[in-house]
Order: structure tokens, then sequence, then C-alpha cells
């Protein structure tokens, strides 16, 4: 029988003197009975923490010499050392960011080709449509961010600044989708629509050049999507500029029909009051621009944070000052001008890098100055 003095258990384990000294110093507290478990209890924490840290610089340890050793290995085959993860993301990351600067900066330099090239048309004597250089270069831009495998030669021309050879690289991708479409029969609406959106863009770059062949082009995109809105509004600008006035109205009623929100049908007003201008209908072509310039500027009322909208309504009173001129009215386009310049100026200073912004503000003061000269 045990005697009542004895404790009812001994510690197990060696207990170093500090634990002793511990469990006395600040568990004196405990049931006698209690402290064997209180020094078996620190002593195990003791040996797991010592164990956990002699694991973690062991771990170390060996990563280091891993890394040593493939170091070596590397330097003495020539071959290039492993990466981790972490160094390919950023690798990934900082490839996609000069790629994308490069781009950007291409983008610039694609604009002033595209002006040189449109001005040494207009010195041959062709008739290009006013703001052909700036859908050939919206649609440049959309070639060169293009995921699509089939205008990978057309971005490599364009990054070279070569535009030939882009429109070249264009028709040859054009071909390889229609044929495609062809051949897949009725299963063909995305192979149609893609094959659209390359002759809509071999269209633009040749807009600068030669109406006529854009005009061929932006056909075939009308046979292949006739629902296309943007084609056209295209097919009605080209009509225009080569003197097909009829088919010209053709195609800016069919823009119109085929609007899908309130700013296509603010584009498609305007080309039509382009139309009837050139038609001689001044007071039809008043408007239409004036319907178009309500809408306006009720989307810029609605979003005044969107430069895009914003521009659209400078741009409308710029359309309507112009008319105006043309009619002797010189006050009221000196007043529409004005207003214009208001907004030019005002994105002009929120963009400053933007050049078409900062161009617009030299072009509206330009123009304001000449009707302000006729007012004297």
């Amino acid at each position: 029988m045990a005697q009542d003095n004895e404790p009812l258990k001994e510690s197990t384990l060696p207990a170093p003197g500090w634990v002793q000294e511990f469990v006395e110093t600040y568990l004196s507290w405990l049931p006698d009975w209690l402290e064997p478990y209180a020094i078996e209890f620190i002593v195990i924490l003791a040996l797991l923490f010592t164990l956990f840290a002699i694991a973690k610089k062991g771990h170390d340890l060996w990563r280091w010499t891993i890394s040593a050793l493939t170091s070596l290995w590397c330097r003495a085959t020539g071959k290039e050392q492993p990466k981790s993860e972490a160094q390919l993301a950023a690798e990934a990351a900082h490839r996609a960011e000069k790629v994308s600067q490069q781009t950007i900066q291409g983008i610039a330099e694609i604009k002033d080709l595209l002006t040189a090239r449109a001005k040494q048309a207009e010195q041959r004597g062709a008739n290009i449509p006013a703001d052909a250089i700036e859908r050939a270069d919206v649609l440049a831009s959309e070639v060169q961010f293009s995921n699509d495998p089939s205008k990978v030669m057309a971005r490599e021309a364009l990054r070279e600044g070569d535009l030939q050879a882009a429109e070249n690289a264009l028709v040859e991708a054009f071909n390889r989708e229609h044929q495609a479409a062809k051949r897949l029969g009725d299963q063909t609406t995305q192979l149609k629509a893609k094959a659209a959106r390359t002759a809509r863009e071999k269209a633009a770059l040749a807009a600068i050049r030669s109406a006529s062949d854009a005009l061929r082009w932006y056909r075939k995109a009308a046979e292949l999507d006739p629902e296309d809105f943007r084609t056209q509004i295209e097919l009605a600008r080209l009509h225009r500029a080569t003197g097909s006035l009829d088919d010209s109205t053709t195609a800016a009623r069919n823009a119109l029909q085929m609007a899908r929100d309130e700013r296509d049908r603010s584009v498609a007003l305007d080309e039509f009051g382009d139309v009837l201008v050139a038609q001689g209908d001044l007071a039809g072509a008043l408007n239409s621009y004036q319907a178009s310039l309500l809408i306006r500027q009720r989307l810029a009322r609605a979003d005044e944070s969107n430069a895009g909208l914003q521009r659209d309504l400078s741009v409308s009173y710029e359309r309507i000052g112009d008319l105006q001129e043309l009619l002797g009215e010189i006050a009221a386009a000196v007043e529409v001008y004005e207003a214009s310049l208001v907004i030019a100026q005002s994105l002009a200073e929120r963009f400053p890098d933007h050049r078409q912004f900062q161009s617009d503000v030299i072009i509206t003061n330009r123009r304001l100055a000449e009707l302000r000269a006729k007012l004297q």
C-alpha cells in the first residue's frame, strides 16, 4: 500500500534544473501531486521547440546547399540557373509592361506615318475623307493590341512602320478567313464577322491613300456582316468622297436603322447631315446636325467624366458652326465654336499627353480666329 505522504506520480522525464526552479518559483500554487505533470509538460514543450528550431535551421541549410550546388553546376555547364515561380512571374510582368510601352510608343509613330501617307496621297490628287487618318489610327491600334494569330504579320509590319506590308498581311488574313467561312457553309457567323473585321482594318489603312480602294474593302465587309453599323458609316463617307451621293444617302439611312444606342444614332445623324450638305440641302443638314447635338448634350451631361462623350459634343458644335458659316450666320458660328473651345481646353488640361486633345485646341482656336476676322 502506498503511504499517505508519497506523491501519486513521479516525473518519468529527466527535468533540467531550470525546469524544477521554474515550477518551484512560478507554479508553487499547484498541488504537490500535479507538479510532476507540469514538469513533464514543460520538458515536452522545450523539446518540441528545440526540434522545430533544428528542423528549420536544417531546412534553410539544405536550401542554401542545394542553391550553391546548382549555381556551381550551372557555371560549370554554362546553363541558366532555374528560377523560382516568383522570379518567373516578375520577369513575365516586366516583359508585358515593356511590350505595352513599346506598343503605345509605336501607336504614336504610326499616327505620324498615317498622316504623312495621307498628305502624299492628297498631293497626288486623291480625295481623302476628313477623318480617314483618325479611323485608320483606331483600327491600326486594334490590330496592334489584337491577340488574333492571323494578324501576327500585320502587327509586325505596323511595329516596323511598314504600312503597305501591313495592308498586304491583312489581305492575306482576310483571304484565309473568307475561304474558311465558305468551306463551313452555314456554320460561319463568327468566321464571317472575323473576316469582315479584317476587311474593315484593311479598308481603314487603304482610305488614307485611296478612297476607291477603301470603298471596295468596306463593300466586302458589308457583304460578310451586313448589320455592322460602322461599316455603313464608312460606306456613307467614302461614297460621298467619291461623288456617289445616292449611295452615300442609302448607307447613311442604313446606319440610322442599325444604330445600337443613342451615340450611334447621333453619329448617323451627323453623317446624314454631311450627305445633305453635299447635296446642297443646308436647311435639312442643319436639322440633322441639331438633332445629333441634342443627343450629345444629353449624353455629355449624363457622364461628365467621359472624355469621349465630351469630345463628341465639341465636334458637334463645330459641325454646326461650319454649316452656319456656309449660311452666312457668322456670329452664330462664332458662338458655337466658343462653346466647342471650352470643352476642348478642358480635355486638353485633363489629358496633357493626349495628342488629339492638344490638336483640337489648336484647330478650334484657328477656326475661331478665321470666323472672328469675318465679323470685322
